[in-house]
């Protein structure tokens, strides 16, 4: 009687602690899986660094210098100058974006370049609606294609004339929006008299008329292989100034491996006073390798400048790692002290993404 009792007691004890052990199991896996899913939520939404370094090595001959000449002691003047070489650190770009949650999100970028920070980006996106999304904080201006492509998914080593006189950021607000093949913004910006009274307004529209469009990106790498052609048009003023009009048209095709590009834009008196314009075609030979090509008319009247670009990209990853090899001749007829600015300019950079 007694063996039987306490072999009960035993049995019971035995499932009693088989059950509790179930149960700390049990508890243990539930904190495991809230925690995994805690860290996923964080990784989600917590800030991303990444960013971007551009180094190139130039080499220009006889280059023209303006300014003191050693040799005759004549100030303010041009003289041939020598032969110049060496490295460049084009661009050390820092970037932090995170996600709010309740549809905000957030970028702050710094550029490095100059050896000290330097603030690019500091702006706040938000969802107004289905669509539509709105930004506030210091942004570039959305204006041109050749000017919005991050620097480290450009053909060449710099952007178009017209891409770099429109890359610039200020202080404003932002409403942009998408409608199936139609894109917009509307952008109202501090301009060029500061925090005073006038602003810089702009509109911009985007249309992908063959196919899912082209994306952010110059040339064929990464745009896939169908047929995507983009076209657009942007409208801005400057109400600081008397003649701040300035207007743009612009087109992006890709098939395969071509790729063209090309855009116009005109400025009144007071940022420019020409009707600059340009071409861009690529071809993308074999996965790893894209051979390019870029016109450029500066309409700069009597100077009568025009460029032409050769390049060659190597991708060893994508836009992330690639090697550049450039040949750019500038000819103007502007002169200073009877010496011509004719360059002649080979580059050899590479980009790093992260």
């Amino acid at each position: 009687m007694n063996s039987f009792s306490f072999g009960a007691l035993a049995t019971v004890a035995l499932c009693a602690s088989a059950q509790a052990t179930d149960t700390a199991w049990s508890g243990l896996d539930q904190e495991i899986n809230s925690l995994s899913a805690s860290l996923a939520t964080q990784g989600t939404s917590g800030p991303k660094v990444g960013g971007y370094i551009i180094t190139a090595f130039d080499y220009e001959a006889d280059t023209p210098v303006l300014g003191d000449d050693p040799s005759t002691g004549i100030t303010e003047t041009a003289y041939e100058g020598d032969d110049t070489s060496g490295w460049d650190l084009r661009f050390v770009r820092l970037q932090v974006k995170g996600d709010l949650g309740h549809d905000y999100s957030y970028m702050v970028s710094f550029d490095l370049g100059t050896g000290s920070a330097v603030l690019e980006d500091a702006f706040v996106d938000w969802k107004i609606t289905d669509g539509i999304q709105g930004r506030w904080g210091r942004y570039k201006v959305p204006f041109a294609r050749s000017a919005l492509v991050s620097n480290a998914k450009l053909l060449f080593l710099q952007r178009t004339a017209i891409g770099e006189s429109l890359d610039f950021r200020d202080l404003g607000a932002s409403v942009s929006g998408q409608f199936e093949m139609v894109r917009f913004w509307l952008n109202v910006q501090n301009g060029s008299d500061g925090i005073v009274k006038d602003m810089f307004i702009n509109a911009r529209v985007t249309m992908d008329i063959m196919g899912e469009g082209v994306p952010l990106i110059e040339g064929a790498y990464g745009a896939g292989d169908a047929i995507g052609m983009t076209i657009g048009g942007a409208i801005g003023d400057d109400t600081g100034l008397d003649d701040g009009m300035r207007w743009l048209l612009e087109a992006a095709f890709v098939t395969g491996p071509f790729s063209f590009a090309a855009e116009v834009a005109d400025f009144d008196a007071e940022v420019g006073d020409n009707t600059p314009w340009d071409a861009t075609v690529s071809f993308l030979f074999t996965e790893q390798y894209e051979v390019a090509g870029r016109y450029e008319d500066y309409d700069d009247g009597e100077a009568n400048t025009t460029a032409y670009t050769l390049g060659l990209n190597r991708y060893v990853s994508g836009h992330d790692i690639k090697w550049t090899l450039q040949y750019q001749r500038i000819d103007t007829d502007a002169e200073v002290a009877g010496i011509a600015f004719d360059r002649d300019l080979v580059s050899v950079g590479l980009t790093v993404a992260f």
